[in-house]
C-alpha cells in the first residue's frame, strides 16, 4: 500500500547437515530474546521475528526446509502478543510452505 516493508519472509531448502538456526544465531539474537518453540523439528520465536526448521526429502535427498520471519515494525505493540502472533503464523504457514516448496 505505502510501499514500506513491514514483514520480511523467506523460506528455502538447505543441506541436510546444515543447522539454519545456528547459522542465523546472531540475527535471531538481534531480533530479541529468541526462545525455543514447538514448530517443525526446531524453531525459535524472538521479539521481532522467528525461524522454523524441519527435515524433509527434496528431490530425493534428505534436506531441511527453513523459514525466517522478520518484523520491520513492532506490531502488535506488546511483545507477548507479537510473539503469540509469530507463533500462530508459523504454525499455520510453515507446513504449507514446506509442501509448496516440494519437501516431503
Amino acid at each position: 500500500m505505502d510501499q514500506k516493508l513491514v514483514v520480511y519472509l523467506s523460506g528455502d531448502v538447505v543441506a541436510g547437515d546444515t543447522d539454519p538456526i545456528k547459522v542465523q544465531d546472531r540475527a535471531l539474537v538481534r531480533l530479541g530474546s529468541p526462545a525455543a518453540a514447538d514448530i517443525g523439528d526446531d524453531a525459535v520465536i524472538a521479539d521481532r521475528g522467528a525461524m522454523a526448521v524441519a527435515g524433509c526429502t527434496y528431490k530425493g535427498k534428505q534436506q531441511k526446509f527453513a523459514v525466517l520471519v522478520q518484523l520491520e515494525k513492532n506490531v502488535p505493540e506488546k511483545v507477548s502478543e507479537r510473539r503469540d502472533a509469530l507463533r500462530s503464523f508459523l504454525r499455520s504457514y510453515f507446513p504449507k510452505a514446506m509442501e509448496k516448496q516440494g519437501c516431503q
